[in-house]
């Protein structure tokens, strides 16, 4: 249990950080987002495919510079934490191998649902919020656009999510 409130700590800073640097443009809130998803991801792996969520608000923002940091750095960090798990198994980066060589051939072979089973679901929960942007003279627009990063965060964790067949609601929380 500590392992799983840990890992959610550490994505919850990471896209915190990456909501600070939408904010600011503070290309040091890259590189915390950067190293807490890569900590993130060391205990739990899923969590390592909301890189494309920073990579896509530097799109957004149009941020050549800070792309460079993020590519630099991403590098840097895959090496360190490859290299601490050498030294504690003895192989570089062998459980995210073992994880994903696992994952694409058994992955089927457990509870399967169809692609689109968490975009109803993710759906269903959004649902009473978005009426309320009916209102008039609600600026939803305004006030949420600065929620981005966030809603960049869920949406690529359940893209991904929503490739691999074995899916269960448990993952969506």
């Amino acid at each position: 249990e500590f392992r799983r409130v840990l890992f959610r700590s550490f994505l919850f800073l990471a896209c915190f950080n990456s909501f600070r640097y939408w904010e600011t443009r503070n290309r040091f809130c890259l590189v915390r987002a950067l190293v807490f998803l890569t900590i993130s991801s060391m205990l739990r792996f899923q969590t390592g495919v909301c890189i494309g969520a920073i990579l896509i608000l530097l799109l957004l923002k149009k941020d050549i510079k800070g792309g460079m940091l993020v590519l630099v750095s991403t590098l840097l960090l895959f090496v360190l934490s490859g290299l601490f798990e050498s030294v504690l198994t003895g192989r570089f980066h062998g459980s995210l191998k073992d994880y994903v060589s696992y994952n694409l051939n058994h992955s089927s072979s457990y509870g399967t649902t169809p692609f689109y089973t968490f975009f109803l679901l993710l759906f269903a929960l959004t649902l009473p919020p978005t009426l309320v942007a009916h209102y008039q003279k609600f600026e939803w627009k305004k006030k949420y656009f600065k929620l981005i990063p966030i809603l960049l965060f869920v949406g690529v964790f359940v893209l991904a999510h929503s490739v691999v067949p074995h899916k269960e609601e448990r993952f969506m929380i």
